[in-house]
């Protein structure tokens, strides 16, 4: 079953109606140029940001580079990219059906605009095991509004006698490579 569904332009106007404020505007005839605007100006991501944030139960919390988050990965990863079962034993796993991982970037092919925390994907390197029980990453692309934000320190794996990565191999993880 599908996580999102369309919801037809005429329904999102009358959202995005109730969203402005009529006593705010002067000349209450430019409401339908307002949402006129609105409507026609704004990418469909931005309109769903919108409505996502404002019928959520729960505060969002804009993600940084380098932050660590808790969500959904791919169900193809499962026993190709890693073993649930291994995760847990580590202290990957924030419930049964999530995994850990650290904003690497926004998708876009610019590399000299400030990162965009709500760009319509977000880059993660998501937190999996390599086959000597130790720590590997997966980069993959995600909704922003998919991601939850954690602390480093409620994520089980690092108040372990693991390893914690340093501050230079995070680094590493959200610095953009050259293909060499």
């Amino acid at each position: 079953m599908s996580e999102t569904y369309q919801v037809s332009k005429k329904i999102i106007n009358r959202i995005f109606k109730d969203l402005i404020d009529t006593t705010a505007i002067n000349e209450t005839e430019n409401i339908d140029a307002i949402l006129d605007l609105f409507l026609n100006e704004l990418d469909q991501h931005v309109m769903e940001c919108i409505i996502h944030l404002m019928m959520s139960d729960t505060k969002y919390e804009v993600l940084s580079v380098g932050d660590y988050v808790k969500l959904k990965p791919p169900n193809y990863h499962i026993g190709t990219e890693y073993e649930k079962d291994v995760l847990i034993e580590m202290g990957l796993v924030p419930n049964v059906s999530m995994v850990y991982g650290i904003v690497k970037s926004d998708s876009s092919w610019s590399t000299s605009t400030p990162f965009n925390p709500f760009y319509r994907s977000i880059k993660i390197n998501l937190m999996y095991h390599d086959s000597d029980g130790g720590i590997k990453y997966k980069e993959d692309e995600f909704n922003p509004l998919m991601l939850t934000k954690v602390n480093k320190e409620s994520i089980k794996y690092f108040n372990s006698s693991n390893e914690t990565p340093s501050k230079e191999e995070v680094e590493l993880l959200i610095t953009p490579q050259e293909n060499v």
